[in-house]
């Protein structure tokens, strides 16, 4: 910014982002100081380089709100996690998927585990169905990211939500409804 800048010719862009043009490094610094501003080098790698007449404080303000809500949108992929056991009833089976989906409905990864304990580990295969049931019933809103593996006594595989293909609200209305009949006494 300001004497900082070395080269002889830059591209000025004036103060209320009117482009001035391609002018002397000396009477760039001089409009900048008859308004009271800074002379910053904006695109230093193009030829000539590109300068504006800014007040720097403002200019780095600027930057540092744009990589504050550049963080913020890469925080809100988080990797979630749901642990499943080996003799989990349909219901608990249920309540996991709702919640799985929600977090894949917010785009956050999944990490879907599962741990054998004791003798639970002679029904490995019966484990791998489980977590396979657990992965087809969210396809519908859901990519794998990294196929199963086995770490000692756990399985894990990863989840990623698929892009444009969130369920729409009309197709969650039209899902059959259990209808209980009673019997009419006569």
């Amino acid at each position: 910014m300001n004497e900082q800048i070395r080269i002889p010719e830059v591209f000025l862009i004036d103060e209320n982002g009117h482009k001035v043009g391609q002018v002397s490094n000396r009477e760039a610094l001089e409009m900048a100081r008859r308004a009271e501003l800074d002379l910053v080098e904006v695109s230093p790698n193009s030829r000539p380089p590109v300068c504006k007449i800014i007040d720097f404080g403002k200019f780095k303000y600027e930057l540092e709100k744009q990589a504050r809500k550049q963080r913020a949108k890469n925080k809100g992929q988080e990797m979630k996690e749901v642990r499943l056991s080996f003799r989990i009833e349909k219901n608990d089976f249920d309540i996991k998927l709702k919640k799985a989906r929600k977090f894949l409905e917010k785009q956050h990864k999944l990490k879907v585990s599962l741990r054998l304990r004791g003798r639970e580990m002679a029904y490995q295969d019966l484990a791998k169905e489980k977590i396979i049931q657990f992965v087809d019933a969210l396809k519908d809103i859901s990519k794998i990211e990294q196929d199963m593996k086995k770490m000692g006594k756990n399985y894990f595989i990863l989840l990623a939500p698929e892009l444009g293909k969130q369920p729409k609200e009309d197709d969650k209305d039209k899902a059959p409804k259990e209808r209980v009949e009673t019997e009419s006494e006569e």
